[in-house]
């Protein structure tokens, strides 16, 4: 019995979905793929947390059954590709820890992604809109107003997710040379150029708060900075309430990253480097971002040569 507990220990320990996620560089990850193994973990064997379900039951019909649930539910290919990245990273660590067998890990992880995409929800801005934004913020004429001004700014200025801008040190500005370092997904760094009208507003910001701050957005409360940084979800909140005001169609942050890809291809950038200036990894990616219009397009086709 005393062998039998110790060998249910570590089992315990060694929950390969745990593993897994401590695997995850980026928290917003970490985040995601719990929840997806949450519901993994409910579809398979009816438990509500991964951490209690025993992975030695995985094997390849589960996951093909699996995945065929999700088609059922008419969740989309990349909805789809991102549980059976989940399932194949607990896989992987199931292997590693002698869960299941060689075999059983090597079917699962030849198991191919879903094909197909979906028309993004997401929308680019107009430049009249982006302007609306940032006038509405100024003309509070207070700290808050003019914060979110130069986070709206930046965060289309730069193309940059929500956690981007949160997580901006004031350090990563190079005053002189007009750009700034980001530390985006995978711990991957890049450095973009700002548009001159930007750095001006970057720059009256940061002279203005006459400290020496380590990041360049904290919360605000009672009309000065408090000395805890803004995070993804303040930015979220801050756009959401800015739109309100200003009047606009609906937007979130990431739209404002849209704007940055569109505008650039707009201009007649090339895709990959748009791409390095997003910091994607796959081209497809950035392929996602394009929001031209179809009158853009369609101009585009008509000229072709013949």
């Amino acid at each position: 019995m005393k062998i039998q507990s110790i060998k249910q220990q570590n089992k315990i320990q060694s929950n390969p979905a745990e593993l897994y996620i401590k695997s995850l560089q980026s928290s917003k990850s970490k985040i995601l793929m719990s929840s997806r193994l949450n519901i993994i973990s409910k579809k398979i064997n009816n438990k509500l947390n991964f951490r209690k379900i025993d992975w030695s039951i995985l094997n390849y019909e589960l996951v093909l059954n699996l995945i065929e649930k999700l088609k059922e539910e008419k969740k989309a290919p990349a909805t789809i590709n991102s549980y059976l990245a989940a399932i194949k990273g607990t896989a992987k660590q199931a292997w590693k820890s002698k869960i299941i067998n060689t075999d059983n890990y090597l079917w699962i992880k030849d198991i191919k992604e879903i094909n197909g995409n979906r028309i993004d929800k997401g929308r680019a801005l107009k430049i009249s809109e982006l302007k609306k934004l940032i006038k509405t913020c100024n003309n509070e004429n207070n700290i808050s107003g003019e914060r979110d001004a130069v986070i709206i700014s930046i965060t289309y200025g730069a193309g940059l997710r929500r956690d981007e801008t949160a997580n901006l040190k004031t350090s990563n500005y190079d005053r002189k040379n007009g750009t700034i370092k980001i530390k985006g997904k995978g711990n991957k760094e890049r450095k973009n150029k700002i548009n001159i009208k930007i750095q001006k507003i970057l720059n009256k910001w940061i002279d203005k708060q006459k400290t020496n701050n380590e990041f360049l957005f904290y919360k605000i409360k009672n009309n000065s900075n408090t000395n805890k940084k803004i995070t993804g979800e303040d930015i979220y909140l801050i756009i959401k309430k800015r739109y309100k005001q200003a009047n606009i169609e609906k937007i979130s942050p990431h739209d404002l990253r849209r704007t940055y890809a569109t505008k650039l291809l707009e201009n007649g950038e090339d895709l990959f480097i748009v791409q390095e200036l997003m910091g994607h990894t796959r081209i497809e990616t950035t392929k996602k971002y394009d929001k031209r219009s179809e009158d853009v397009k369609n101009k585009a086709a008509e000229s072709l040569p013949f």
